[in-house]
């Protein structure tokens, strides 16, 4: 008897002696889920990351995990790492604008010039054709292809220029930015057709130096 009480102690003993191991908590995918949108509302983004990694890691095909990690990814400062799941889920859910556009927002921020431009122009229908060469032109002017994103803004007037104002919108700011006060005066002119009361389209022509009114409003031209 005394002989078990000194195992059982020595069992004890070296049993105490060891190191805790660390427990480590496994949510179900619905809970991991759950956790990582509200950490993501919490604005707890190292956290979310981590849970949308796990997510991914276990579920490498769910569209809305790679872009909900992708997300965060860009918004914290890593577009590679965001590229790559962003990737997976354009691949997987095409059909989704805002997978796209995160896409080429990610691109673009790490400096993946080449394949951001091919991107967006085998994408070029995806949300209407207007839309693909408006966002083809979005990305040309952050980067210096002036001739190029008027290019692609013109197509788009023609072929939406009198349902939508923002093709002419698109042109306003691009002339501003050149410096090219009479298209950029012609430009807000065609917005004041869609709306006279337009208050961006009125402040803007009269620093340019123009009285606005609803004479002044001019109906679209085919190509701007």
């Amino acid at each position: 008897m005394r002989r078990f009480a000194l195992l059982f102690a020595s069992i004890c003993l070296l049993t105490a002696c060891q190191p805790a191991e660390k427990v480590k908590q496994t949510f179900a995918l619905n809970e991991l889920q759950n956790h990582a949108g509200f950490a993501e509302s919490q604005g707890d983004d190292a956290r979310a990351i981590e849970l949308w990694t796990e997510f991914v890691e276990r579920r490498p095909h769910d569209a809305m995990a790679r872009f909900r990690l992708g997300s965060v990814l860009l918004r914290t400062g890593d577009p590679q790492g965001a590229s790559e799941n962003l990737w997976v889920a354009h691949d997987l859910k095409p059909g989704r604008i805002d997978y796209l556009e995160t896409l080429a927002e990610s691109l673009h921020q790490s400096g993946q010039r080449d394949t951001l431009f091919q991107l967006l122009r085998d994408t070029r229908n995806e949300g209407g054709l207007a839309e693909g060469h408006m966002r083809y032109a979005t990305y040309a002017k952050r980067t210096g292809l002036i001739d190029e994103a008027e290019e692609s803004l013109r197509i788009a007037v023609a072929l939406e220029g009198t349902r939508s104002d923002k093709p002419h919108r698109m042109l306003a700011a691009l002339a501003r930015q050149t410096g090219d006060e009479e298209a950029e005066i012609d430009a807000w002119r065609t917005v004041l057709w869609f709306n006279t009361a337009d208050p961006e389209a009125n402040q803007r022509l009269r620093d340019l130096g123009v009285i606005p009114g609803p004479s002044l409003a001019r109906p679209p031209l085919n190509g701007g």
